[in-house]
């Protein structure tokens, strides 16, 4: 979660690999008693919000596939 690299290709990985998603869990924490940056933002903020929301709507697409051929949404 402290690469956006690493969060596009796990949601890539699971687009792909995945016949369908029905939901997805984001959860993610980390605490640091040291200031330091990650892809330009302060980490904790970078890991705990920005990249535990940017897998989710990366993988909405995916999500929305299963509504388009049941007729049933996603858990969003």
């Amino acid at each position: 979660m402290d690469s956006y690299d690493s969060v596009k290709a796990f949601v890539t990985r699971a687009a792909t690999g995945l016949q369908r998603l029905d939901g997805v869990l984001a959860n993610a924490g980390v605490i640091t008693t040291k200031w330091s940056l990650s892809e330009g933002h302060e980490k904790m903020l970078n890991v705990n919000v920005i990249s535990t929301f940017l897998p989710f709507f990366l993988v909405l697409p995916k999500m929305r596939d299963p509504a388009r051929e049941t007729g049933r949404s996603a858990a969003l």
